[in-house]
């Protein structure tokens, strides 16, 4: 270079001067692209470590998710190492750690949802067996100590994590149990109550009675004792209306045991016991003659005494009443067989040819019925004599002309040797050609007794009276027939009158049914709230009565429509059972 600079001034050429360094600024430069540089490869270095580090976590936790031990597994380790050692991944590197979490994670999922289905269980068979709160919050506490324990052998923050979060479970599982198990107690205390007011209300009556047989005293006392359990009873739940309603019912079947046992006393005899009690309740002087009895008397309130003396009132008039019924039936039974045995007998005149001994079989059997009849059927068959009294022969000429001819006329003319046999047999033959007459006579009488001239005639009928009426002339002609046809020679003008009053009678009994049936509505709708309660059966009325006299314990004032209520009952009894026979 020295050689050309030389050469170059040897030639005259000149040589540009070359600038100045700066060696200060130059050396700023230099490193600030040294710096520049050097975070450049800092930033490249810290992205491929980051998406090595991102990479590394995604694959760990994949493997560790992948390759954590089951809850088996964990199990089955001896001990708290060795379900560490279950747990892949490390603490060193980025990916070991990754693996490490996610099997933490995933060991922990698994614990949960099996303490959670353990615990499920615990409180679903507790609910069903009633499992003590003590032994199942024991049981919930045995499952999140076992699962949680078993997490924090592996990783103790994970463990107390799931812990936690096994806690709020169980104290879930176990706050629900209690409640369940608080409303249980309750129904069961309820239900105890209950159950031991209804058994006390129930046997209180037959202990009264029993108590009554000693003294009064016993009695009393028996009732107080019990009174005092019910309300023991009662108490126990927070029911007021429990009480009130126990007592009442108490009171009401200590009051029914003390009547019923005195009407069951009045049924025994009638006519003496009935009297007893009638004679101690209207003189205030002890009549009676049974100790129990006399007993139950004297505890009477005054509205027990009012009912005691309705009891003992019908049960004299029921034993009239049966008698009187009883004495008709046996009267209609006699007179049907005696109407059978005359019948026979004239049979036996009209035809003839008759067997003595059969005839005097029949005679004798009627004379148990009716004496003079059979007299007269003796007289008629067996005694000779008799001549045809012209005047007798006119007037039973007549009678047979005008169909009016009986047989009682035949017999009494015979009885009085007024005309032959062979006369009484004429007569008799003509009677029986006439009964079909007497049936139509017997039927027009009892269509012109109710109105009704022809039976299948339609009308206008708003009330309905002329059908009841239509329906009832129908009734006799059936029966009418029925009776002709068991006895032929029954009487049928006698018959249609007896069935005509038979039928005042029905109309009569309907028309009180209809006013009593009236006003038991009256009462048990505006008295009572029993508006729809039905009046058809004896089961019905008994059931208005009840709640009568529950309303009568708490309003005296119900007292006359009481009565009315018992009288109206009393007329629908009486007279269903008259129309039945």
């Amino acid at each position: 270079m020295l050689a050309w600079s030389f050469l170059y001034r040897l030639l005259a050429v000149g040589i540009a001067s070359l600038p100045g360094v700066n060696f200060v600024a130059t050396g700023t430069a230099q490193a600030r692209v040294a710096n520049t540089i050097s975070q450049s490869l800092d930033q490249m270095s810290r992205f491929a470590f980051q998406q090595y580090e991102t990479q590394a976590k995604i694959e760990g936790a994949e493997f560790g998710a992948a390759n954590a031990p089951s809850i088996a597994d964990l199990i089955k380790a001896e001990d708290a190492e060795a379900r560490k050692a279950l747990i892949p991944g490390s603490i060193e590197t980025v990916r070991g750690r990754s693996e490490r979490q996610a099997a933490l994670n995933t060991v922990a999922a698994n614990l949960e949802i099996a303490a959670r289905d353990a615990i499920k269980q615990i409180a679903v068979e507790g609910h069903v067996n009633f499992t003590n709160v003590v032994d199942l919050q024991k049981q919930i506490d045995g499952v999140i100590n076992g699962f949680s324990g078993a997490m924090t052998d592996v990783d103790p923050a994970t463990g107390a994590k799931l812990r936690l979060g096994l806690s709020t479970i169980g104290n879930t599982a176990y706050t629900t149990h209690v409640k369940m198990m608080a409303e249980k107690a309750e129904e069961q205390a309820e239900y105890i109550a209950k159950k031991g007011v209804d058994q006390i209300v129930t046997g209180i009556g037959q202990m009264v009675v029993n108590r009554a047989a000693k003294s009064p005293e016993e009695m009393a006392g028996i009732v107080f004792s019990e009174k005092q359990k019910l309300v023991n009873f009662a108490n126990a739940i927070e029911d007021p209306t429990l009480l009130v309603n126990s007592l009442a019912n108490f009171d009401k079947a200590v009051s029914e045991a003390k009547i019923n046992a005195i009407g069951e006393y009045v049924a025994r005899d009638p006519l003496k016991n009935s009297q007893e009690i009638l004679d101690t309740l209207n003189t205030g002087k002890m009549k009676i003659t049974d100790n129990s009895i006399a007993n139950i008397a004297v505890s009477l309130n005054s509205e027990e005494r009012l009912e005691a003396f309705k009891r003992s009132n019908t049960a004299i008039n029921d034993l009239y009443a049966r008698e009187t019924q009883q004495d008709a039936r046996i009267e209609r039974q006699r007179k049907s067989a005696a109407r059978n045995l005359e019948g026979e007998l004239t049979g036996f005149l009209i035809d003839g040819g008759a067997d003595d001994d059969v005839v005097r079989a029949k005679i004798v059997a009627l004379r148990d019925l009716d004496p003079d009849k059979a007299a007269k059927f003796y007289d008629a068959y067996f005694v000779k004599g008799g001549n045809d009294d012209p005047d007798t022969i006119l007037m039973l000429d007549q009678k047979g002309m005008d169909k009016f001819l009986t047989v009682e006329d035949v017999l009494d003319a015979r009885a009085n040797r007024k005309i032959t046999l062979d006369s009484a047999r004429k007569y008799l033959t003509v009677i029986k050609s006439n009964r079909d007459t007497f049936r139509t006579q017997a039927i027009n009488k009892i269509k012109g007794a109710f109105g009704i001239p022809d039976v299948g005639m339609l009308t206008l009928d708003p009330g309905s009276e002329r059908s009841e009426a239509a329906r009832l002339v129908m009734d006799g002609i059936v029966e009418l027939d029925a009776a002709i046809k068991q006895t032929p020679n029954l009487d049928r003008i006698d018959w249609a009158d007896k069935f005509i009053q038979r039928g005042n009678v029905k109309k009569r009994l309907q028309d009180e049914i209809s006013a009593a049936i009236n006003d038991i509505n009256r009462i048990k709708r505006d008295q009572l709230g029993m508006g729809g309660a039905k009046t058809d059966t004896d089961d019905a009325l008994d059931a208005i009565i009840l709640k009568s006299s529950s309303v009568l314990e708490s309003r005296a004032r119900h007292q006359e429509n009481h009565n009315k209520l018992l009288d109206a009952i009393a007329i629908v009894k009486r007279n269903r059972a008259a129309l039945e026979q």
